[in-house]
């Protein structure tokens, strides 16, 4: 956050202070004797929000008295989307270290123009869509975010699933290259997969929606699987919803495990192999019936 005096000032005067706000969105100022202009900045130590073309998203206030005052983001403002991605993208760092996954946030790169050095650019635009993160070595790090789906605006819920889906991606990325070598089904299902994991930390009701088990296989043809939710959680689908759905019985596989050979293989004869050859589960045995129904669809 910045504070800025009100228009007129000298220019020499034209920054009162700035600071950082806490993860909980709390911040701290000296006092000043006067009404100022404040400039809210979506940015972290390692995530820019910014516009399609890479500038700053910032959230301009008006002039407001010295006392007391707290500016919030008003349900559904662009500033609100704004703070809502970024406040996903923290929790997906939240995530990532408990899960021991790899950082989908870069460490050290070139900007290039319109980037933040050494930080993810997320560029939300206000329009119908979903989400975007291109393999190319100028685009791999930022991701592209879309704030209304299907004529509404998205709420905290779906805003911050299609951040875990894209920022899935990021984190797939930069797993030594193997992302580009996968077939549309890994990368797509290993997406869902974060997104599934994620979000259920924080809307376990979605469980059954974010996982897209629910959806038909017109989704599954082009790629976005429940392939590696299957492989952790309990749940037969052909018990749930029978008719074309997958029997799985497979279950048990960790985050971690799943992350491990993605890295080494980049079809789905090779995951299934590695996971029988690499990890002793009692399931394993049902490998070969699970996966023929999805090596149907890569």
């Amino acid at each position: 956050m910045m504070l800025l005096p009100e228009n007129g000032d000298p220019p020499e005067q034209s920054e009162c202070g700035s600071t950082d706000t806490d993860t909980r969105g709390n911040y701290s100022l000296e006092e000043f004797g006067g009404k100022v202009d404040y400039k809210i900045e979506f940015e972290s130590d390692r995530v820019k929000i910014t516009n399609m073309l890479g500038w700053s998203r910032n959230h301009n206030g008006p002039n407001n008295l010295e006392s007391g005052w707290s500016p919030t983001f008003e349900y559904w403002t662009e500033s609100w989307a704004n703070a809502t991605v970024l406040n996903a993208a923290y929790e997906c760092r939240v995530q990532v270290n408990k899960n021991n996954l790899q950082t989908p946030f870069p460490t050290s790169f070139w900007a290039g123009s319109g980037n933040a050095v050494n930080k993810l650019n997320i560029r939300i635009k206000y329009d119908e869509g979903t989400g975007r993160m291109v393999t190319k070595p100028w685009s791999i790090n930022e991701i592209k975010i879309w704030t209304d789906l299907y004529g509404k605006q998205k709420g905290t819920d779906l805003l911050y699933r299609v951040t875990f889906h894209e920022l899935g991606h990021s984190l797939h990325a930069r797993l030594g290259g193997s992302m580009v070598f996968a077939t549309k089904i890994i990368r797509e299902s290993w997406a869902d997969f974060i997104e599934h994991l994620f979000i259920t930390a924080y809307y376990p009701r979605q469980k059954l929606d974010s996982s897209k088990q629910f959806q038909t296989k017109v989704n599954w043809e082009d790629g976005y699987t429940p392939l590696f939710i299957d492989l952790m959680d309990i749940e037969n689908q052909f018990s749930i919803y029978g008719g074309d759905r997958p029997f799985d019985r497979v279950y048990g596989y960790t985050p971690l495990q799943l992350q491990e050979a993605l890295v080494r293989n980049n079809n789905l004869k090779e995951i299934r192999d590695d996971l029988k050859r690499t990890y002793s589960n009692p399931k394993a045995q049902y490998l070969d019936e699970l996966f023929d129904y999805y090596l149907k669809l890569e």
